[in-house]
């Protein structure tokens, strides 16, 4: 996300992420084209930086590395090994 924007819903998203008795998955849903994997890449670079995320995958169709559903538990092993 550009610097300043989204705040509201990445502060949510953070504080949730900081409580280990809420539930262990975040719901984020919303229209094709609202936001939704730019928020998530932005939380995901804000709490591996915090130490709260030990890996994560990103599908997208423009990227042969990212669009092969085979590839993403052998890359989150490789980044949580």
């Amino acid at each position: 996300c550009l610097r300043g924007t989204r705040e509201t819903v990445l502060s949510k998203i953070e504080s949730w992420a900081r409580d280990f008795s809420k539930s262990p998955v975040f719901w984020l849903n919303g229209l094709a084209g609202t936001g939704k994997s730019t928020i998530a890449q932005t939380v995901s670079e804000r709490v591996f930086g915090d130490g709260l995320l030990g890996a994560s995958f990103f599908c997208s169709r423009d990227f042969e590395d990212r669009n092969n559903l085979r590839l993403i538990f052998p890359t989150l092993a490789f980044q949580l090994a």
